[in-house]
């Protein structure tokens, strides 16, 4: 038997409730600290080990969004509802920075994206 025999297989579909959780405490802070959020991604990296190895570079892009807060009108505590809004909308605004739907996964509709708890920073 290999060593590998014992490992776990991960599905994407197995790791969604925890990216889930975790994507709602994120935004559970970003609430309390009042935080400015600017979505990234990077591109262009699931072949660059190899293209290194062959001594090619590899074309990474970074693309930024719109910056902005959550817009919790002062209140300390919010709505299970809302936060949940909340993190919905962030990972819209997150998926609006991929170029390629497919990379979206669940967030690949972007007509479904809204902007109901978010307030736009406009940079300095």
């Amino acid at each position: 038997a290999s060593e590998y025999a014992s490992t776990p297989t991960w599905r994407l579909a197995d790791l969604l409730p925890q990216l889930g959780q975790s994507a709602q405490q994120g935004t559970l802070y970003a609430t309390k600290a009042d935080a400015v959020i600017v979505p990234m991604a990077i591109t262009g990296t699931f072949n660059w080990p190899r293209l290194l190895f062959t001594l090619r570079r590899p074309r990474m892009h970074v693309t930024f969004g719109r910056p902005f807060r959550l817009r919790t009108n002062g209140r300390a505590r919010i709505p299970r509802d809302e936060l949940a809004q909340m993190t919905r909308e962030t990972m819209y605004q997150l998926a609006a920075t991929l170029p390629d739907p497919a990379l979206r996964g669940i967030y690949h509709d972007l007509s479904q994206l809204t902007t109901d708890t978010l307030d736009f920073v406009q940079p300095d």
